[in-house]
């Protein structure tokens, strides 16, 4: 069961890192010019949400910086602990979000995935 943590850490630290670097070169939280262009009431939540949260350059580095510093220290198992009760909260609230604004339906089974496998790396402690 601790080599399955390993890797389980291992590939929540490449996920949440991943997602935190999209972030921070502007893959994510960027809204398409065609969707500005159209009546507010026509715009789906995702689009609604991306604006919203991609409006603040400062929030959405600060999340992007919290998800990297977090996958980071799930690559140490010294800081693994922390890592994941650090990250659990961000998670989790991805997770809200990709819910209640219809975020794509993938984004949320990565989320969900990221989620359980913190538990579960949390499971021993």
């Amino acid at each position: 069961m601790k080599l399955i943590r390993t890797i389980l850490r291992y590939v929540v630290a490449f996920l949440v890192i991943t997602y935190g670097f999209a972030k921070l070169n502007g893959s994510q939280f960027t809204i398409l010019d065609s969707e500005l262009d159209k009546p507010l009431g026509q715009v789906s939540g995702f689009w609604l949400t991306w604006y919203y949260f991609g409006y603040s350059k400062f929030y959405g580095n600060l999340i992007a910086i919290a998800q990297v510093l977090g996958g980071v220290l799930l690559l140490f198992g010294r800081t693994t602990l922390l890592g994941a009760c650090f990250l659990l909260p961000i998670i989790a609230n991805i997770i809200l979000v990709d819910i209640f604004f219809s975020i794509d339906p993938g984004a949320l089974l990565v989320a969900l995935f990221i989620e359980v496998t913190l538990l579960i790396i949390l499971g021993p402690n």
